[in-house]
Order: structure tokens, then C-alpha cells, then sequence
């Protein structure tokens, strides 16, 4: 065939000249009519043999490239268990706080055989640290989530707080047995800049003799004699370039 003769073949007779020509029907039954002539042009301008006058086609001595995917390859959802340990937790708000979670039965079985309780129960524990103004308390919580793998929201309803979850069984006594443990997350404050404190200023003045910048008045609560003794503060004010900081005192 004449290679102005493919320009006036329709889709389906180029399609079946291209799968003559040695195309795949893959690549094929994806190409436009404008594509499959180009491929067929390029075929047909192939080396031709010494033996006759028709258009050879080149083969080559290496196994040809596998052709790429027409299609999306992430096509399938993921699968809903993966077959091992795993627990992790993300803030979601200040309040609330996404666990996911799965525990194969092998390792229920195993943690039960532990704690010797065939009736222990898969629970998710969570550890609860809250800064207060008189130390760190301390919240444990228990939630049964009724099934060995899932993902839940769980109000935790303290901002700022540092949250670890443990995934394991617990005995009708209340015994414990971990199977795995999320990291150590924040929970984020729910006002901005939290948790905040007070501003404190400093009065200084230049001394006309010397030039340099003088303490006229101290922090609240601070005074020259009340700095203990190798205090950061002292050295602090001096690498400012105040002279009137005092070299030692004590603590009140």
C-alpha cells in the first residue's frame, strides 16, 4: 500500500493496518486517527531490504519494552486491614483527636494468654498530661472500640495537652496488656498564642558621664537584692551594656 493511501482509510481500517503492521492492540484501540497515521508513516519509512522493493520492518535483537499503562494505576481502594500492629493518633482540634487502630487475632490471643483471661477485652488507653499551674496532671482513660481494626474520633476536650495512645487488652480485674502505642502528640490551643504570659518592662536611661544605658527600675518581683547568686540575669543585663548591674547577692 501507497503511503498516501492511509490518509483516506477510516479509524477501524487504520486500526487493523496498524495491527498488520506489528502495533499492539493495546496501543492501538488508544491512538486517534492522527496518531495511528504518524505510526504507520513511521513503519512505512523503515530501511528496506536488499531482496525486494517492499518496506521491510526493523526488528530488534532485544526483548521489547513492556508498554506503559493506559489506565490509572491507584484505580483499587487500599485494603481495609493490612495484617499487623498498628495504632496511631492525629489532632483533629483542640478537642478531638483521630486514633486508628488494628490488631490481628494472633496478638489478641497472645496478649490474653498473658494476662492469663481468655475474657480480656481489645481496649485503647489513653495517657493524658495537663500543664496546670500547681504541676502536671496526669488522666487515664479507657475506650473499648468493639472490633479489632477501625478509625474514630475521640473527644479528648483538653487544649494543649500531650496525648499517647495504647492499643491492648484489659482483664475484667482492670489488668493491663499493651499490644502497640501511638506517639506523643499535642493537642493544639484553642486561642492563639496560648499559653500566654505577662509582659514586664524595663525603665532605663543614659548616664550623661559615661553614656551607657542605666537600670532605673527592676522586673516586678526582682530586685538586686532578692537575684540568686551566678543567675543568668546579671550577665544577661551586662551583655546589654548596663553598668548598674550588680556583680553578686543572694537569694532573698
Amino acid at each position: 500500500m501507497d503511503r498516501a493511501d492511509v490518509l483516506l482509510l477510516d479509524l477501524p481500517a487504520l486500526r487493523a493496518r496498524a495491527l498488520s503492521a506489528g502495533l499492539s492492540e493495546d496501543l492501538v484501540n488508544h491512538l486517534d486517527r492522527d496518531a495511528l497515521i504518524e505510526e504507520l508513516r513511521g513503519r512505512a519509512a523503515a530501511p528496506r531490504s536488499q531482496s525486494g522493493s517492499s518496506p521491510s520492518f526493523v526488528t530488534s535483537t532485544s526483548p521489547p519494552a513492556a508498554a506503559e499503562p493506559w489506565t490509572m494505576l491507584d484505580l483499587e481502594e487500599p485494603p481495609e486491614t493490612y495484617d499487623e500492629l498498628a495504632c496511631e493518633a492525629l489532632p483533629r482540634d483542640p478537642r478531638w483527636l483521630f486514633v486508628y487502630w488494628e490488631a490481628p487475632e494472633r496478638d489478641i490471643a497472645e496478649a490474653r494468654q498473658r494476662l492469663g483471661s481468655p475474657d480480656a477485652r481489645l481496649t485503647l488507653r489513653l495517657f493524658v498530661l495537663v500543664t496546670a499551674p500547681d504541676g502536671i496532671k496526669r488522666h487515664l482513660r479507657d475506650v473499648e472500640p468493639g472490633w479489632a481494626h477501625g478509625r474514630r474520633y475521640l473527644e479528648i476536650g483538653r487544649p494543649g495537652a500531650q496525648v499517647r495512645v495504647a492499643l491492648g487488652v484489659r482483664s475484667p480485674e482492670g489488668l493491663f496488656a499493651p499490644l502497640c502505642e501511638s506517639q506523643a502528640v499535642r493537642m493544639p490551643w484553642s486561642e492563639a498564642g496560648a499559653p500566654t504570659s505577662e509582659n514586664q518592662w524595663l525603665e532605663v536611661r543614659l548616664d550623661g558621664a559615661s553614656g551607657r544605658p542605666r537600670l532605673l527600675s527592676w522586673p516586678r518581683g526582682i530586685t538586686k537584692g532578692t537575684i540568686q547568686v551566678g543567675s543568668v540575669l546579671p550577665d544577661w543585663l551586662k551583655h546589654l551594656g548596663f553598668d548598674n548591674t550588680p556583680s553578686s547577692s543572694r537569694r532573698a
